[in-house]
């Protein structure tokens, strides 16, 4: 970690994966502590990304959204994050190509919609109004 004293920082991160990041910041009245969540994982594409069809709609949602995938196998859980990684619902053991979520318990922002399975894992953002 280089940036200590300053205004900004830097992290090297060695590989992929899950991590966290803690970053402190005080002056001689307080402190301040941040924790960020971290999946660094491949910056390239890949190719089958075309073959399937992921839609969240509508987007922006109001107390409910609908998540669909086409062509991208099963899907064995629907995660929605907040941005700082934390999980507001989960939707596990999910049978067919769509699921409903409940927003009624998400604060307006944007949200992060992960979808996991065998074949699959995307984020998608998600904005609640």
């Amino acid at each position: 970690v280089s940036g200590n004293g300053t205004d900004s920082i830097c992290v090297q991160w060695l590989g992929m994966g899950n991590g966290i990041v803690v970053v402190s910041e005080s002056d001689s009245q307080c402190e301040y502590v941040d924790t960020l969540f971290v999946n660094i994982g491949p910056v390239a594409v890949p190719d089958f990304v075309s073959d399937y069809t992921i839609r969240i709609y509508p987007n922006p949602a109001g107390g409910r959204c609908q998540v669909s995938w086409k062509g991208a196998g099963v899907v064995r859980s629907v995660i929605v994050r907040d941005l700082s990684g934390k999980t507001v619902s989960e939707q596990p053991e999910i049978s067919g190509e769509s699921v409903g979520l409940d927003l009624d318990n998400c604060s307006p922002g944007v949200y992060f919609v992960e979808l996991i399975g065998p074949k699959v894992r995307v984020f998608l953002p998600l904005i609640r109004i």
